[in-house]
């Protein structure tokens, strides 16, 4: 059988309606990586690996939980704490990941499926807000479409940009990734839409020649998502959104000291 894990290619696309109107999109890939595949994926392509020097790597401490554990137990704990059930079946990641030794990750969805591998549970959006460096999850786990589609409302738990309040609804609806993978996730203040993030990505398969085409044809995606972040808000911020600054308090996860921090978001709740 070939690999569950798989490049995803396409667009997303952010869209701010309140204060200042504002629309953006650009190109992008990510991998999808079944937590049991990480090694095997791993090790196709010499140029990428579990070095922290390669041109692609893959860092455990990068993602949810100390890495002292195995991720897909981090999963399956944070999601059975907030939910009250354990995911059983596989756990696949749709992420980015360090190019030439920077991480610009602004966030990571673990897709959590049943035991027969076809039907979603639950999805845990892990977040890394700007420019702060703190982390927060949220598990998305209203399931509809037998399986196909999760979707959740949410309060907002963590300050992410400062250029939006606290007082927001999210939500955040994942359809099933397949030949394709859609994510839309809304952003509702005081009844109204203030902002929404979607990514429309399409399925390629993994391969050493998929793996080197990726390299070549996108700029290092941690090093384009930084640029055009910071570019994006300074606009957003000369055009007359409002600066908020960090709250107190704004919900955010402790992390374990051997976690690796990310500069701002790309695809994410604001």
């Amino acid at each position: 059988m070939g690999l569950s894990s798989a490049i995803y290619e396409g667009e997303v696309r952010h869209r701010r309606f309140l204060e200042v109107e504002r629309e953006f999109n650009y190109r992008v890939f990510m991998v999808y990586l079944d937590l049991a595949e990480i090694a095997e994926v791993m090790s196709i392509h010499p140029l990428w690996s579990t070095r922290p020097r390669s041109a692609a790597s893959f860092r455990r401490s990068d993602y949810l939980g100390p890495s002292s554990q195995p991720l897909d137990s981090c999963v399956r704990d944070r999601v059975a704490a907030r939910t009250g059930s354990r995911p059983g079946g596989p756990i696949r990641m749709l992420t980015g990941l360090r190019q030439f030794g920077l991480l610009e990750n602004p966030v990571s969805f673990y897709y959590c499926f049943d035991r027969s591998g076809e039907r979603l549970e639950a999805v845990l959006a892990e977040v890394t807000n700007t420019p702060w460096g703190d982390r927060h999850s949220y598990v998305v786990d209203g399931v509809a479409r037998g399986g196909s589609v999760v979707s959740s409302r949410l309060e907002k738990a963590m300050h992410v940009s400062p250029l939006m309040t606290m007082d927001h609804i999210y939500e955040l609806t994942f359809g099933l990734p397949g030949e394709s993978l859609p994510v839309h996730i809304e952003s509702e203040r005081e009844g109204r839409t203030a902002f929404d993030a979607t990514l429309s990505l399409t399925r390629t398969e993994i391969d050493r020649r998929s793996l080197s085409r990726v390299l070549l044809t996108y700029p290092p995606m941690s090093y384009r998502v930084l640029t055009g972040i910071n570019t994006q808000a300074a606009i957003t911020w000369l055009r007359g959104a409002r600066f908020n600054g960090r709250p107190a308090t704004s919900g955010s996860e402790a992390r374990p000291s051997d976690v690796s921090l990310s500069p701002p978001p790309s695809v994410c709740p604001a």
